[in-house]
């Protein structure tokens, strides 16, 4: 089982949950979500809990909370001669080191237990798609300032970035996912100088926080993480058709 033994509450931690090993990020996220809960986590449906905690794990709340792998509270782990044993900062301390951004070189990892926050209200997210220029470039590096500056002290900004040439495109595309931890009105504020730098794909909305992680399945997302790159090449892709067609003379 994965997502329905997800929610086991244990000692010390009463913000804290015991995940089982082959979960979805989208499952945790849903899961945690109906007791008003967030944790540092994948942001795209089909990523599993094992491999992005084991080795670091960014998320949406980084900023806030830090790596996944710094709020990993214990693990259930299979040593390589068959032993099961329990990792945590009272019990197995060595290990338990090792396993925050080493883990998959130490055994397997069946259980995993992390902390979770409260998350009450909904986040503003979207995919912003451009097409690369120096001055795009600017205002992209410029946010990244603002993001890793004092005028995001809380941490409650986010943002990733891709820059990719696919199959048959002649042109390069860049596609950023924004993340405000809040309401529109702040996060379009935080994040102005990138609106007004005439994306020419817009999907920036409130949502739930399980839906700026994945919150559909794993094969069909509506994380912006996931689809941004995803619209980005649909939209060159139509251009350059259009453009082989103005070159052949059907247009």
């Amino acid at each position: 089982m994965r997502a329905g033994s997800i929610l086991s509450r244990f000692h010390p931690h009463p913000h804290s949950v015991k995940i089982e090993g082959g979960a979805l990020w989208a499952e945790i996220h849903r899961e945690i979500e109906k007791y008003d809960l967030a944790m540092v986590g994948g942001t795209c449906s089909n990523v599993g809990i094992g491999g992005l905690v084991l080795a670091g794990g960014y998320g949406w709340l980084t900023g806030k909370y830090g790596l996944a792998c710094d709020n990993l509270v214990g693990v259930e782990i299979v040593l390589a001669n068959g032993e099961i044993v329990t990792a945590s900062e009272e019990e197995n301390k060595d290990l338990f080191w090792a396993v925050r951004g080493a883990g998959m070189a130490f055994g397997i990892v069946t259980t995993f237990m992390l902390r979770a926050f409260p998350q009450k209200n909904e986040c503003w997210e979207g995919s912003l798609v451009f097409k690369p220029g120096k001055e795009v470039l600017k205002v992209i590096l410029g946010v990244i300032e603002r993001i890793l500056g004092q005028e995001n002290e809380e941490g409650e900004n986010a943002m990733s970035m891709i820059w990719r040439v696919e199959g048959d495109q002649e042109e390069p595309s860049i596609t950023t996912t924004i993340f405000h931890n809040g309401p529109a009105e702040t996060g379009k504020e935080f994040f102005a100088p990138l609106l007004a730098a005439n994306p020419l794909v817009n999907t920036t909305s409130m949502k739930y926080f399980s839906e700026c992680c994945g919150s559909g399945e794993a094969t069909n997302s509506n994380s912006s993480s996931c689809n941004g790159n995803f619209i980005a090449r649909k939209l060159f892709k139509n251009s350059s058709r259009q453009r082989q067609r103005s070159l052949i003379g059907e247009d």
